[in-house]
């Protein structure tokens, strides 16, 4: 997953999505070993992030389709996971809030603002008791993405923050 991450930051989308594939092969043929013992769900969660994070990379690169279908994918495999793990939480928040990028993209502005929502509660919910900064910042960024969702939609891949002028 880590190589998929460093690709797709350094704007490598095809290496990224490559590397993320080579990671989903391995999740998958790990889950499917006779050795395992034991409780896997770490191994699936890490199988869920993989895929969600495959969907991120393939919607930057375009591929709509094919991103949607790891993002639902990522969503289904997080569903049996998530319910008593924060850390999957803010996963399957992410991964929400991704799929409303691309359901905005788009077009889709109806279902965008719902998953908005759903990503925004889970959120909400775990920035509830405050020291979590990088969530606070995924709530922001989900926040007014939902909030300008009336066609001035920001792509932030090209948003630059300008100095606010001193008086």
């Amino acid at each position: 997953i880590n190589l998929g991450g460093i690709h797709a930051r350094a704007g490598r989308l095809a290496e990224g999505v490559q590397a993320y594939r080579e990671a989903l092969h391995a999740f998958d043929a790990a889950l499917r070993s006779q050795r395992l013992a034991g409780d896997v769900s770490r191994l699936r969660g890490s199988r869920a992030k993989a895929s969600m994070n495959l969907g991120y990379t393939l919607f930057k690169r375009g591929d709509f389709d094919a991103a949607q279908r790891h993002l639902s994918d990522s969503l289904r495999r997080y569903a049996p996971l998530s319910k008593d793990k924060p850390h999957l939480q803010a996963d399957v928040a992410r991964t929400l809030v991704n799929a409303a990028h691309l359901a905005a993209r788009r077009g889709h502005t109806g279902r965008a603002a719902a998953l908005y929502q759903r990503g925004l509660k889970y959120f909400e919910a775990l920035t509830a008791g405050g020291a979590a900064p990088h969530l606070e910042a995924d709530r922001a960024n989900a926040r007014l993405q939902y909030f300008t969702l009336d066609g001035k939609h920001i792509d932030f891949d090209r948003l630059t923050m300008a100095p606010v002028p001193r008086k």
